[in-house]
C-alpha cells in the first residue's frame, strides 16, 4: 500500500464523481481487459472499429480528459495522484501517454450526429482537449448511497457459484420496471432459459428527467420480492453514467 507522505508529494488531479466511478470500474475488473485509461492507439481503434488495438471488442472510449495547461504539468512515466472533489486521494495513475483528440469528429463517429441537442454529443463537447493514459492503482473506495447494492465481478461470480448457477441471463436497464420488463423477466424464468437472473440497473449521472437511482433499485427490489422468485434473481447496481450511444452502449453494457 502507498504511504500518505508519498502520496502527498505526487502531482495531483481532481476528478468528479463520474470519473471516480470509472477509476473503480477499471481497478475492479468491470472494464476488463482495460487496466487503465486508454492510450491513443486504443482510443482511435475503438472510435473507428469498436475494438481495442489488439482486436478485442470494445465499443466506447474510456478516457481521462484534462486541460492543456494541466497536461503540460505532467511528465510521461511519472505517478499522478487522483483526488476526489474534496481533495482526498483515492487512486494513482502511472502516466504513459498524453494526446489530443478531436471532440467534434469523435462525437460524430460515436453518436452519428453533431447536434448539441443529443445529450451524448453535448457531454463530449464539454470535455477537455487532452487525454491522459496509464494504469490505475485504486487506494480508497468512494462513498455512495448505492454502495450497498454494488458488486464487483469477483463478488458476482462467487454469488453465482454459491447458487449453483451456470446459465445466467443479465438484464440491463436505466429505468424503473414496467409491465414489459416484468413480462420479459417472468418469461425467461418460466421457460427455463436460465438458472437465474442478474438484474443490473445503471446508477450514476443521467440527463434531466431520468428516474432517481434509488427509486430504480428499490423498485426492482420490490419486484423481486413480490413478483419474482427471490432465489432466482440477484439485484446489483451498475455504477456508471448513461452515454446515450445507441448500439455501441448496448454492446458496452453487455460486456460490463
Amino acid at each position: 500500500p502507498l504511504k500518505g507522505d508519498h502520496l502527498a508529494q505526487l502531482p495531483k488531479i481532481k476528478l468528479d464523481s463520474t470519473k471516480q466511478i470509472e477509476v473503480e470500474q477499471i481497478a475492479t475488473g468491470v472494464f476488463s481487459p482495460l487496466e487503465g485509461f486508454m492510450n491513443e492507439d486504443d482510443f482511435h481503434s475503438v472510435v473507428e472499429k469498436l475494438r481495442l488495438s489488439n482486436g478485442v471488442i470494445w465499443p466506447l472510449p474510456i478516457v481521462l480528459d484534462v486541460t492543456a495547461e494541466e497536461a503540460d504539468k505532467f511528465t510521461i512515466g511519472e505517478e499522478i495522484a487522483l483526488a476526489n472533489s474534496e481533495g482526498g486521494i483515492f487512486a494513482t495513475l502511472y502516466l504513459d501517454a498524453k494526446y489530443a483528440f478531436d471532440r467534434e469528429k469523435t462525437a460524430g463517429k460515436i453518436y452519428g450526429t453533431h447536434s448539441d441537442k443529443h445529450p451524448g454529443v453535448k457531454m463530449m463537447k464539454t470535455m477537455h482537449p487532452i487525454l491522459l493514459s496509464g494504469k490505475i492503482n485504486l487506494i480508497n473506495w468512494r462513498r455512495s448511497p448505492t454502495m450497498g447494492y454494488e458488486l464487483t465481478p469477483k463478488q458476482t461470480r462467487i454469488l453465482f457459484d454459491e447458487k449453483g448457477w451456470i446459465k445466467v441471463v443479465g438484464f440491463h436497464t436505466r429505468n424503473i420496471p414496467h409491465k414489459g420488463h416484468e413480462f420479459i423477466l417472468h418469461s425467461v424464468l418460466e421457460d427455463e432459459y436460465c438458472d437465474g437472473l442478474f438484474i443490473h440497473p445503471v446508477v450514476g449521472k443521467k440527463k434531466e428527467g431520468d428516474f432517481s437511482q434509488l427509486y430504480i433499485l428499490k423498485s426492482y427490489k420490490k419486484l423481486i420480492e413480490r413478483g419474482l422468485l427471490p432465489d432466482k434473481a440477484i439485484l446489483a447496481a451498475f455504477p456508471t453514467f448513461s452515454r446515450y450511444a445507441g448500439p455501441r452502449e448496448a454492446v458496452f453494457t453487455a460486456i460490463c
